[in-house]
């Protein structure tokens, strides 16, 4: 049996406007992997005014809170390694291996973006108490 996904907007799991899903076949063994949901132009538009309409209040967010949600993102994907391991090879037809490689990198980067939250170039950024600035300076 093939999974059913959803697309994540706005907060909330949703399938495609129009209810329309592909078929995502398993490489290997030419199986049905997935039904994935065809999204489409309005699909896409209600994504990017949703990112559009959540942007201000992320650009308004402290140091600290963006640090705390990266590293979360990270430890979630972490957790959940060796089902995306599974799931990579059944979708891509990808190695172990390389699977492997991809669940490590990804919350790696999560973890070095967390820790750019408080980096600056000589610049003033926002301290983590609201209305607090701080002045950093990059060290060479």
């Amino acid at each position: 049996m093939a999974g059913r996904f959803q697309m994540y907007i706005n907060g909330e799991w949703s399938k495609a406007l129009d209810g329309q899903v592909y078929e995502d076949y398993n490489p290997y063994t030419g199986e049905v992997f997935a039904l994935v949901p065809a999204g489409n132009r309005p699909d896409a538009r209600r994504a990017i005014e949703a990112a559009s309409e959540a942007y201000p209040m992320w650009s308004k967010s402290l140091p600290g809170e963006r640090r705390e949600l990266f590293l979360k993102a990270a430890d979630i994907l972490e957790s959940k390694q060796q089902d995306i391991v599974q799931i990579l090879g059944e979708e891509t037809g990808c190695t172990v291996g390389f699977a492997m490689f991809q669940t490590t990198f990804a919350p790696g980067l999560l973890r070095k973006a967390a820790g750019q939250t408080h980096v600056s170039n000589k610049e003033i950024i926002p301290g983590d108490v609201p209305g607090a600035f701080n002045m950093a300076e990059a060290l060479l």
